[in-house]
């Protein structure tokens, strides 16, 4: 993808350096999902004879509608207006995926193929809860298992995606005499200037068995001389480098299967619904979780609910005191 960026600004008098930072205002992620669409356009382009980098209206709708013919979804044929779109613009064509017709035909789109929600439900916090309890004392446990229990606590008790605690090094975990206190140091997905999901303190909890500062100070200190590199999260096998992104999903998958919850109908990610939504449920003010989670809406949760914030730690222990 940055090479056909590259040329593109090139063309527009713009330097290597400038063309290299500017390619960097698309997130990774973003780049490698946009680049697949990117490249089924240029070849689209290639076949039909037509100026990848200033078509017509009609010339992208036709594009569109192979995408539509190939049993795509909606959400997938969104991704590629916006994957082309950001790629015209770079040649002059700012509003080109909003223009009128194409608006329309996705809008067609979604009638004929609608996208909806994943889950009308999610699960129950306290059966995982309740399997957790059962991982105890600390010692006794497996490094698998002590690592799954921390990375599970971590991730009801934060509300946060997997690609955030992905993310964490040792460095961002500060322990203090009573708590501990995890600090996003990394750009996650919802950062944006002058926003950045805030820092989160854990204080001592009463139960031993879900104590999240217990736990994760016994994994800091039972890692401590295997580790390789500065991941929180690292191997169970030799190397015991930092983990990739497909094995925190894993561990979670694994603690939910292992807890009891149908993961052929919740993936991983679904952590992030039933942490918020069993907070909500136990009467957390939308604020406290809006801000937990990281999302950006809280003010209009806020004129709602109406609801004043309360501390986080309410947060934490809407979920830890959700056992039946």
């Amino acid at each position: 993808m940055f090479s056909v960026v590259r040329k593109l600004l090139q063309d527009r008098g713009i330097s290597e350096n400038l063309a290299v930072v500017i390619f960097n205002s698309w997130r990774k992620s973003s780049q490698r999902q946009y680049w697949s669409y990117i490249k089924r356009w240029l070849q689209f382009c290639d076949s039909w004879k037509i100026d990848s980098f200033n078509p017509t209206v009609n010339n992208f709708l036709c594009f569109l509608q192979t995408l539509f013919d190939q049993k795509l979804s909606y959400s997938a044929i969104n991704t590629a207006r916006s994957a082309v779109s950001s790629l015209l613009s770079l040649c002059g064509k700012e509003n080109f995926g909003s223009h009128t017709l194409i608006k329309r035909y996705l809008k067609g789109v979604f009638v004929k193929r609608p996208t909806l929600p994943k889950y009308t439900c999610t699960w129950d916090v306290s059966i995982v809860i309740n399997y957790l309890k059962t991982l105890f004392p600390l010692s006794e446990l497996s490094l698998k298992l002590l690592s799954c229990k921390t990375l599970m606590l971590l991730a009801l008790l934060t509300g946060q995606r997997g690609q955030t605690l992905h993310l964490l090094t040792v460095d961002d975990v500060v322990v203090g005499n009573d708590h501990v206190e995890i600090r996003y140091s990394s750009l996650l997905k919802t950062s944006k200037p002058g926003k950045h999901v805030n820092n989160v303190k854990f204080p001592m909890y009463v139960e031993k068995e879900l104590c999240i500062v217990r736990t994760l100070c016994d994994y800091l200190e039972r890692t401590k001389f295997i580790r390789q590199d500065k991941k929180l999260f690292i191997s169970t096998m030799k190397p015991h480098k930092g983990v990739s992104r497909d094995t925190i999903s894993r561990w979670i998958r694994d603690t939910m299967e292992m807890s009891g919850i149908d993961i052929s109908k919740f993936c991983p990610h679904s952590t992030r619904a039933a942490a918020t939504s069993a907070a909500h449920k136990a009467g957390v003010p939308i604020d406290i979780i809006m801000e937990k989670a990281g999302w950006s809406n809280a003010s209009t949760f806020r004129r709602f609910y109406n609801k004043p914030i309360q501390t986080s730690a309410q947060f934490n222990e809407s979920i830890l005191k959700s056992v039946t």
